[in-house]
């Protein structure tokens, strides 16, 4: 969100630009995305972007326990991602799929929603972080079906993370961001 507020400049790498980034020596320290220079330094490995991120914007929680909040969340949309099928047959790609909504996605949905309703915010913890920015990150791409058949009515069943991710889509930052990528 804050990015262009902290003196960072967001390049995205269009599809076509990866191949040549990649083959040059040194532009990515492990040949993947993300990668964040500072003062020619570069990092990489989204959750340390991110919370680096985080914690420069203020959207990394200085609290211990809010943190723990934050990290799990952060982590288990990082697990849900990893877990997502990859199956390119159509017949098994709709099983793999159907499996991983049922099983895997229903239950981290389970504990999301347990979390926020916690909370007491609409929120993963007291006040918008990174964890809801990951969590609606992750929601909006599973919603969308590019990645895989997905009803577009899935979200309903979870109505504390359908609220979470339509305060984070009209959180002005959010709003301006899309408005300009």
């Amino acid at each position: 969100i804050n990015a262009e507020y902290m003196g960072f400049e967001d390049h995205l790498v269009k599809f076509d630009e990866w191949p040549a980034l990649k083959a040059e020596k040194d532009a990515t320290p492990l040949g993947q995305l993300p990668v964040l220079e500072i003062d020619g330094a570069k990092f990489c490995q989204s959750g340390a972007v991110m919370r680096y991120a985080g914690r420069l914007s203020g959207l990394y929680p200085t609290d211990p326990l809010e943190q723990i909040k934050c990290d799990e969340v952060v982590e288990t949309v990082d697990e849900t991602w990893n877990k997502m099928p990859t199956e390119r047959d159509p017949e098994l790609k709709k099983e793999k799929w159907s499996k991983f909504l049922s099983d895997d996605v229903s239950r981290y949905y389970a504990l999301l929603e347990r979390r926020i309703k916690d909370s007491g915010t609409g929120w993963i913890g007291s006040a918008l972080s990174i964890a809801d920015l990951a969590l609606y990150t992750f929601a909006e791409t599973l919603s969308s079906g590019v990645l895989g058949p997905v009803e577009p009515a899935f979200l309903e069943a979870y109505p504390g993370v359908a609220e979470l991710c339509r305060k984070v889509s009209e959180h002005p930052k959010v709003v301006e961001w899309k408005a300009n990528h």
